[in-house]
């Protein structure tokens, strides 16, 4: 009897990760969620250079550096618009923004963006991703920033 459940078990256990395998990404996830009529679909998350170079370049999200004005002028990413993440003003400055929009937040480290994207969400943004490892990675992946963009 003992026999029979164990191999049931992990038949059973084999099917799951045989249903499951290849379908981890973060991109399965979020399209499988929002295929279901429940609650609306929260994608707050960091992510890679890669990934983040790849939702850049779909064009569909609003890039914000939330670094101070110093190391914004020293260099950033094209088209990046200033918000500093230290300013008291911070949350105000996205008040007037769709919570459903798609924003994309980078640093030097991830720290600061990271903190931000949780005060964000926290907010009611439901579609926020932060650079992990800030520029420091970016710059180390190979990418550049610009100062007269």
């Amino acid at each position: 009897m003992r026999t029979s459940l164990a191999v049931g078990a992990l038949m059973l256990v084999a099917v799951g990760v045989y249903l499951l395998q290849g379908t981890s990404t973060p991109e399965y996830t979020t399209a499988l969620l929002e295929q279901t009529n429940t609650a609306p679909m929260s994608h707050n998350t960091a992510v890679s250079s890669d990934e983040f170079e790849a939702l850049l370049q779909a064009g569909n999200a609003l890039l914000v550096d939330v670094r101070t004005e110093d190391e914004y002028v020293a260099g950033r990413l094209p088209d990046a618009t200033l918000v500093d993440f230290t300013s008291p003003d911070f949350l105000d400055q996205f008040a007037r923004l769709p919570k459903e929009g798609t924003y994309a937040l980078y640093c030097r480290s991830g720290n600061r963006s990271g903190q931000a994207r949780e005060l964000l969400a926290q907010a009611g943004f439901m579609h926020v991703v932060d650079l992990a490892g800030g520029v420091k990675d970016w710059q180390a992946s190979g990418r550049t920033l610009c100062t007269d963009c």
